[in-house]
């Protein structure tokens, strides 16, 4: 791996470029499924262009990956649970009113 780009020295473990890509394309993709595929490519390209630009190690971006995938996974999942939740409320609210 040749560094391409200035980098920190503060470490780089995960990769965060890599985990924030994946839990949008995990979150999206939860709310489409249809550009799953597309998403996670797009992510793909970006942590591959980490270990590319030689600024972290395969290693780092597979660790930002699988982070960024159960952030986004669970992100999704809050908002599916609570959205319902605050939709019955709203519903209640309304029935009582004349």
């Amino acid at each position: 791996v040749h560094q391409a780009f200035a980098v920190s020295h503060l470490g780089s473990m995960p990769s965060l470029h890599a985990a924030n890509a994946f839990a949008l394309a995990a979150a999206l993709g939860a709310a489409s499924p249809r550009l799953t595929p597309a998403l996670y490519g797009c992510a793909a390209i970006i942590a591959v262009s980490r270990v590319v630009g030689g600024v972290h190690w395969p290693s780092d971006v597979a660790a930002g990956a699988l982070l960024g995938i159960g952030l986004g996974l669970a992100a999704a999942w809050a908002a599916r649970r609570y959205s319902s939740a605050l939709m019955t409320l709203l519903l209640r609210r309304e029935r009582r009113s004349p």
